[in-house]
């Protein structure tokens, strides 16, 4: 477990209750205190339980260990004593009883791995629930009144959710008591006061809460951020704040930091490379006690290991060190059947935003995806409770004697006027009441006939993707005009606001359920006109694309082969019936390799368009896509991304590809993706290069272009991952309405 505190949640062990002084009314009193309980055992006591881990354990090969840093000691006076968990560390540290210590992340669980994966799926758009929980817990403190505090006032802090982009919707429940104070944004730790008279002897003051808030998954893809990086604003208040030392846990390591980054200069692969530095180098230890600690960073590299709050101070201090704005986040991790205290970071970068990085969770190289084994570089899963903002900041209300927890607030403060009560005076329990699943309350339907989608939210952004009319989308975020957005196929971009039509929950689950949806199956543009029989192009409502998705006005026959359709926006046009398809139907027809290549044929010579996803125009991927989707089929945006999917073939089996396989070229030393065309026949291909087109892989052919890497076979792979039937897709149909809109 990654527990930083040397206290259990509940109890704590003998050794510090033994030594901890009941009332602290003096912080460098406390801190001495603290330390000495930290280490109990001379080397003595030490070297008689090492002999019952490792029989025939001699002197001088405990002293190897000590002076290797395997076992922790502190010199108190002329005594050197030993850590409380030094024997435990020793099992962990020791290459000789660990040989995969260094390596973090590595022996993920496949719990642990299914929960990365769950919001992925949901980035991705095939898993509505993977990436947002509805949380209601309680939280309470007990505390056994004792002669020392008799009659006296209790002063109590428990934590408290913070708002974040990641965690919303709070909302405080029940309270034990009817006063009560919550900081909110007078402090970046999170916490709610209450107040009491304390009692007599023999009485035990009971203080609780019951709130209930949504915890957000998120990813953010390497693609995505490398498209997006800007220039910093170093003149910025945030940049500024966070590239500053905030002693004494917050420094600069300017030599250290210096030789991992070497001659990078990206803010993001500088990002990768402290990661990677610090998941090598520092294996997960039990913790000392935080406030015994003079300077947290210095006593990770000194001592060689690092519990996950330890190290996320060393990646925050050495992002700051190479101008990277990075910050603390800090509260629970809620997996379940490991609820635990938990620590990580934030990073900033410009153009994207704040981005979570856990380096304790370290790499999963047992998951089966690349995504899923970087993940926690630039991602965090939905089982998460926010706290804490920043490390050793004021409480609101301000505390007045040393804390407990003098980095951030897990679990919780009690004080009287005399001094504060250090944890064995007092115990803690944080109860998970219900936690569901949380699907996004936002969603939009495009409103025009294509939308195209940027970068970033400015026109002169980049465009990586289009929408076409009446496709669903997420709703992330609005900054200004812009939304940002995600796309059917998991795509994030940001779209203009005037685009789209936003929905709610409820609206978006009702279109869902809507039976009378239409899909538009031209392979041409056609025209949607104000009246049953008019071709006056003053009488145009609006252009419509392949794949639009329109609804069929209820109550209101064909008139003169033309159907009254309503648009997402609301307006009414005439389109002719044989380019509709129910889209029930669209979504469940079989697989059909003519059809795709039929749709790929129909926009020959039609230009490459960078980002174009539509019938007008595509890039290489944008043309797979669109040819699928006519078929009912979703495929992922990018040409890498669809490499990865489906039953790969070799390069040399090219005279067994069938019409439909997916064909990848690039780069043939290192292998990287950078182009797809779709299979035909003959050694036939078609793609979008310059201009749709038609090329061969056969070297013999005049007509050959280039041979590819490999390629994919996606026909007998729906439903994998990055393939999925469109009756299938949790955005287009809700599940429990599926079968009445087929039968429909």
């Amino acid at each position: 477990m990654n527990m930083k505190h040397t206290i259990a949640l509940c109890l704590l062990c003998a050794a510090t209750a033994a030594n901890a002084a009941s009332i602290e009314p003096d912080s460098a009193a406390a801190i001495a205190s603290r330390t000495r309980a930290d280490f109990p055992y001379t080397i003595e006591q030490f070297h008689d339980m090492l002999s019952a881990d490792r029989p025939g354990i001699t002197r001088d090969s405990l002293q190897r260990l000590i002076d290797t840093r395997l076992v922790e000691t502190h010199m108190f006076g002329d005594t050197l004593r030993v850590f409380r968990k030094a024997l435990g560390n020793l099992r962990l540290l020791d290459p000789a009883t660990n040989p995969h210590r260094a390596l973090r992340g590595s022996g993920a669980s496949d719990a642990r791995i299914s929960y990365v994966d769950s919001v992925l799926d949901w980035r991705e758009g095939t898993n509505l629930d993977g990436g947002a929980h509805r949380v209601r817990f309680s939280f309470s403190i007990d505390v056994p009144v004792t002669s020392e505090i008799a009659f006296d006032t209790l002063r109590v802090w428990m934590p408290y959710p913070l708002d974040s982009d990641r965690q919303s919707d709070i909302r405080l429940i029940e309270t034990s008591h009817s006063d009560y104070t919550l900081s909110g944004e007078n402090s970046p730790h999170g916490t709610i006061f209450f107040q009491q008279p304390s009692g007599a002897p023999g009485d035990t003051a009971h203080f609780r809460y019951v709130a209930e808030f949504t915890a957000k998954g998120a990813y953010f893809p390497e693609r995505e951020i490398l498209s997006s990086l800007k220039p910093y604003d170093k003149e910025s208040e945030l940049y500024r704040k966070y590239t500053s030392v905030e002693l004494p846990h917050i420094i600069r390591l300017d030599s250290l930091a210096a030789e991992i980054a070497g001659d990078e200069t990206n803010p993001y692969r500088l990002s990768e490379r402290v990661y990677d530095y610090i998941i090598n180098r520092y294996p997960w230890a039990g913790a000392r006690e935080y406030s015994t600690i003079e300077c947290i960073p210095e006593y990770v590299i000194t001592e060689g290991h690092g519990d996950c709050g330890q190290v996320s101070l060393l990646y925050i201090s050495l992002m700051r060190t190479l101008g990277i704005p990075a910050r603390w986040e800090s509260g629970w991790m809620l997996h379940p059947g490991e609820k635990n205290l938990h620590d990580w970071a934030e990073v900033y970068f410009e153009g994207v935003g704040w981005v979570p990085v856990d380096v304790s969770f370290g790499r999963y190289t047992r998951a089966g995806r690349p995504e899923a084994t970087g993940f926690y570089s630039h991602g965090i899963d939905a089982h998460r409770f926010v706290a804490n903002k920043a490390v050793a900041a004021p409480f609101y209300p301000a505390k007045r004697f040393v804390r407990s927890e003098t980095v951030d607030s897990q679990l919780g403060e009690v004080e009287t006027t005399a001094g504060n009560l250090f944890y064995p005076d007092w115990t803690r329990r944080m109860e998970l009441i219900n936690v569901t699943p949380a699907q996004a309350d936002r969603w939009a339907l495009v409103t025009i006939p294509v939308a195209s989608m940027r970068t970033r939210g400015a026109h002169a952004g980049e465009m990586s993707t289009q929408a076409v009319m009446g496709m669903p989308l997420r709703i992330w975020d609005q900054r200004g005009e812009w939304y940002h957005a995600q796309t059917l196929d998991g795509y994030d971009a940001w779209v203009p606001t005037s685009s789209v039509q936003l929905l709610g929950l409820e609206e978006i689950e009702a279109w869902r359920a809507n039976p009378r949806r239409m899909v538009v199956n031209s392979l041409w543009q056609i025209r949607a006109w104000q009246t049953p029989k008019t071709e006056k192009p003053t009488e145009v409502v609006t252009d419509l694309m392949l794949g639009s998705i329109v609804e069929a006005v209820a109550g209101v026959k064909p008139t003169d082969g033309r159907t009254l359709i309503q648009l997402p926006d609301g307006r009414r046009g005439w389109v002719d019936s044989e380019y509709l398809t129910p889209i029930n139907e669209w979504a469940d027809q079989p697989f059909n390799s003519d059809k795709i290549l039929e749709t790929a044929y129909s926009m020959e010579g039609s230009p490459y368009l960078w980002g174009g996803t539509s019938a007008k125009s595509v890039d290489c991927s944008g043309l797979v896509k669109v040819s699928y989707l006519n078929n009912g089929l979703v495929l992922m945006r990018d040409a890498s991304q669809q490499a990865r999917t489906g039953k790969r073939l070799e390069a040399d089996e090219w005279p067994e590809y069938q019409p439909g396989d997916l064909m990848f070229f690039g780069n043939s030393s290192t292998g990287r993706v950078t182009h797809v065309a779709i299979y035909d026949h003959d050694g036939r291909y078609i793609h979008s290069s310059g201009r749709v087109k038609r090329n061969s892989v056969d070297p013999e052919s005049p007509d050959y272009l280039y041979s590819p890497l490999h390629s994919v076979r996606i026909h007998g792979m729906e439903g994998t991952r990055g393939i999925t039937r469109a009756i299938d897709h949790p955005w287009l149909f809700n599940t429990n309405t599926k079968s009445q809109t087929i039968a429909n």
